[in-house]
């Protein structure tokens, strides 16, 4: 992991007229696409001193949240104030900052004055304990991934940590308990990059909520519900809107996603408890799920594998240390061509970002469909309780 230089300098977080692109570097085309971005962001109205994040994986149609400095700091000061953080304290940073969950312990360390380090090289779990201790590191954010092979190395935690902040995606609760018996002080959150990181985190221990998955709403932040019970949310750390892909022009178009009255519909549903200062997560809306702490859209997944000639259903099933692995499948007729497929998506994972790869193969009897003619998702992963055929894919 390279350091970001840019974001421990005074001058960037007081930035107001300049854009910021920040990209997965290893992505194809990400040096274009940064220039792409850079300029629609300078030439959409109102859109200045603004860091530009991918909201999700490369397949499909790119939509990019554009958070302005001064929400990436607020969020950075609701955190702070949540965890009590002083100037004895100290952050480490685990994860890129190409992503809200990496430059927001920067901008932690930025509004509170304490030192911040970051993990050299690649993502290694004796390293990331070792680093921790060097430092004497009392602060640090991961993501389940993290954690599991942490556990899986029976890496006890630095003395020094009081807490660790766990986002991007569910964390087993076996998981959980197992991490904390080596001393990991887990403290779980709920968020998204359009709010520039965490809408709700738990507490500090003795943690009143414990057990029962709720967690403290950020005082920046109003939330409500949908008539359908999804989450709506209104606060100083909000984004101010997204560049998305034209089908148009092959360009990149800005829209704003906030109502008039400045609330943000989201993609989940949560349970709101004690008067709304208390969040309970759900589940999701759309067909975005999880991998690797990277959000992954699997009917994107689907698009994109027809450009490779290849027809299946893409699901995604729980996997205990990426969170999610995605499942092609076909029915038995299909499977006639089975050779044809599996060379298909192989020249698609070759293509795609390591979050969107197709992991597994699995042959149905037959593929649910509703009456409306479209696939039974959920039916499908039913079926796959009787599989002829499941294979891992290259």
């Amino acid at each position: 992991m390279e350091s970001p230089y840019l974001t421990n300098a005074s001058d960037f977080w007081g930035e107001i007229e300049k854009n910021t692109v920040l990209l997965n570097p290893r992505l194809p085309d990400a040096v274009e696409l940064s220039v792409s971005l850079e300029a629609a962001a300078n030439n959409a109205a109102d859109i200045r001193g603004h860091v530009v994040f991918a909201t999700s994986g490369t397949t499909g149609s790119p939509k990019f949240a554009c958070l302005s400095h001064a929400a990436l700091l607020a969020s950075a000061k609701a955190v702070n104030d949540h965890l009590r953080v002083s100037d004895s304290d100290h952050w480490f940073c685990p994860l890129p900052t190409y992503h809200v969950g990496g430059i927001g312990i920067w901008a932690r360390a930025h509004v509170s004055s304490v030192p911040v380090a970051m993990l050299r090289g690649k993502w290694n779990p004796l390293a990331l304990v070792d680093q921790v201790t060097a430092v004497g590191a009392t602060l640090t954010s991961m993501v389940p991934t993290q954690i599991h092979d942490l556990v899986l190395g029976w890496h006890r935690c630095p003395d020094s940590l009081r807490a660790v902040l766990v986002g991007g995606g569910a964390l087993l609760p076996d998981l959980r308990r197992r991490a904390e018996d080596l001393g990991w002080p887990i403290l779980e959150t709920f968020g998204m990059t359009e709010a520039a990181s965490q809408i709700a985190t738990e507490q500090l221990r003795p943690y009143s909520t414990k057990g029962c998955g709720a967690m403290v709403v950020l005082p920046i932040w109003k939330v409500r519900l949908s008539p359908l019970g999804i989450l709506e949310i209104s606060g100083t750390a909000l984004f101010s809107g997204y560049l998305e892909g034209c089908h148009d022009n092959g360009g990149l178009t800005y829209r704003s996603a906030l109502s008039p009255d400045g609330w943000f519909t989201t993609s989940d549903r949560v349970e709101l408890a004690e008067g709304g200062t208390r969040l309970i997560p759900k589940s999701r809306v759309d067909s975005m799920v999880k991998i690797l702490g990277e959000n992954v859209d699997t009917k994107a997944v689907e698009r994109a594998l027809r450009t490779f000639d290849i027809e299946t259903v893409i699901v995604a099933l729980p996997d205990r240390r990426t969170g999610n692995r995605l499942v092609a499948v076909i029915d038995a007729d299909a499977a006639t061509t089975i050779k044809n497929f599996e060379e298909g998506v192989a020249a698609y994972n070759r293509a795609a970002a390591p979050s969107e790869r197709v992991n597994w193969l699995a042959i149905v009897p037959i593929i649910p469909i509703t009456e409306l003619g479209k696939v039974a998702d959920h039916q499908v992963i039913s079926a796959l309780l009787y599989a002829d055929n499941f294979r891992i894919l290259k």
